[in-house]
């Protein structure tokens, strides 16, 4: 399977790390979900692992 099929949960960007690592810590404890943080920009963006689908992803 190539990247071009693959699909990411992004949950938005924010202004600090404070506010993204508070993102990462509700994904991680509430839902089990495992989620990371990188900058983007002068911002810090919080996604999920790749999906091998979009039904996947949504899911």
């Amino acid at each position: 399977m190539t990247d071009n099929n693959r699909y990411r949960v992004l949950t938005g960007t924010y202004a600090t790390k404070q506010a993204a690592e508070n993102v990462q810590d509700v994904l991680k404890h509430r839902f089990g979900w495992v989620a990371y943080i990188e900058p983007d920009g002068s911002k810090w963006r919080v996604k999920t692992g790749t999906f091998a689908g979009m039904a996947a992803a949504q899911a």
